[in-house]
């Protein structure tokens, strides 16, 4: 509130502020009218006249013939309407013919409907059969068969001197990496670096956490939920994994839950949603191999 010193009434919970109005006709019953009585065809919709007014049940008191009546100012023209706009009748005036060289500019100008545009200047006056460009010296061997295909001798067809060597020369200050191995440039998954929490779209680096060619082909069926894989093998809390699975339908006992749980951290190492499920189907084989019957088949 704004400090306003409201009446006691105002605060009910069902008062509501304005004043109510009693509506005449509801809008969609004028446009939609579904009376049977006031205004329908009773005819099928294909011997219907579309131009035949509908009869909403006027009552004129006789002063109006709603058959032939038309609501509306009458325009007095000269008797030619729109015939008059679409002829000229004989006692129009001469027709006014304009410059040639208006219509001489404007067809050098205008660009032509399916043909290229009018040349200009020095085009216009070369031949139809002008070719552009200069023809080759008579010493020049080389065509666009050989800058395709190439013709390279052997010796230029063998790889340079300097080929895996390092053409770099040092400054005079510069010292030489003490170590001999080292590999100039960046590796192209930058495992050097953390992947970020929240990754740039701007950012071209592979961290190693994107999908390869197959899972791109064929990603996961939660991909389209914007789950990843990372997402199963991030480790959680026992609380977290047990909530994960609890609004999967799925529900453990206490006694069962902790022991899944501690062949998931021993044989993976920690606790996630990826290593209790590969845990809880090894619990389950190893009670159905336990189980077997009197014919020694498992049971299932």
């Amino acid at each position: 509130m704004r400090g306003h010193q409201l009446p006691a009434s105002t605060y009910h919970s069902e008062y509501r502020f304005g004043v109510q109005t009693n509506s005449s006709e509801s809008a969609k019953n004028l446009i939609f009218n579904t009376d049977n009585t006031i205004g329908v065809d009773s005819r099928p919709k294909s011997e219907q006249d579309v131009t035949r007014p509908i009869n909403r049940g006027y009552d004129f008191d006789g002063r109006i013939d709603k058959d032939s009546h038309r609501f509306g100012k009458k325009y007095n023209s000269d008797g030619y309407g729109v015939a008059q706009l679409l002829s000229s009748p004989a006692n129009s005036e001469t027709t006014v013919i304009g410059s040639e060289r208006v219509e001489a500019i404007k067809s050098v100008q205008s660009h032509p409907l399916g043909r290229t545009k009018n040349a200009r200047g020095t085009v216009a006056t070369l031949p139809v059969a002008h070719v552009f460009g200069h023809p080759p010296t008579a010493h020049d061997e080389w065509g666009a068969k050989e800058c395709l295909r190439g013709a390279y001798g052997v010796e230029e067809q063998q790889p340079d001197k300097d080929l895996g060597l390092t053409t770099r020369r040092l400054a005079k200050l510069e010292q030489i990496p003490a170590d001999e191995m080292r590999r100039y440039g960046v590796p192209t998954i930058r495992s050097d670096r953390p992947a970020p929490a929240l990754r740039s779209v701007a950012d071209p680096n592979n961290y190693g956490n994107e999908s390869d060619g197959k899972g791109l082909l064929y990603p996961s069926a939660y991909a389209a939920g914007g789950i990843s894989e990372e997402d199963f093998l991030q480790e959680r809390s026992a609380a977290q994994v047990r909530t994960v699975f609890a609004r999967m339908g799925t529900q453990f006992s206490d006694e069962e839950f902790e022991a899944i749980c501690q062949t998931a951290v021993s044989d993976f190492g920690a606790l996630s949603v990826d290593s209790f499920r590969h845990a809880w189907n090894k619990s389950k084989y190893e009670a159905r191999r336990g189980a077997l019957n009197s014919s020694g088949r498992l049971v299932f």
